[in-house]
């Protein structure tokens, strides 16, 4: 399953060896699939110590957003 399709809003989802990442987005960009694909792989890389043996603390991952800034270049919206 890549996307999911919700009324007005579409669901991008992306897997991993260990994780799993969605997108809300109102289109289905091929960028933003490219960019959340781009995130896993990254992510894993960076983590690659301590997925595998995730006991469910996520302090650890706190700098993921700084990660996920640097890729989707958002501005925050809410």
């Amino acid at each position: 399953l890549k996307i999911i399709e919700l009324e007005d809003l579409k669901i991008l989802l992306a897997y991993g060896e260990h994780v799993m990442a969605a997108l809300i987005t109102e289109e289905s960009y091929g960028i933003l699939r490219k960019k959340l694909d781009q995130l896993i792989t990254q992510f894993e890389s960076r983590y690659l110590n301590i997925l595998p043996h995730f006991d469910g603390s996520i302090i650890e991952f706190a700098p993921t957003k700084a990660l996920v800034e640097e890729i989707f270049h958002y501005e925050r919206v809410f």
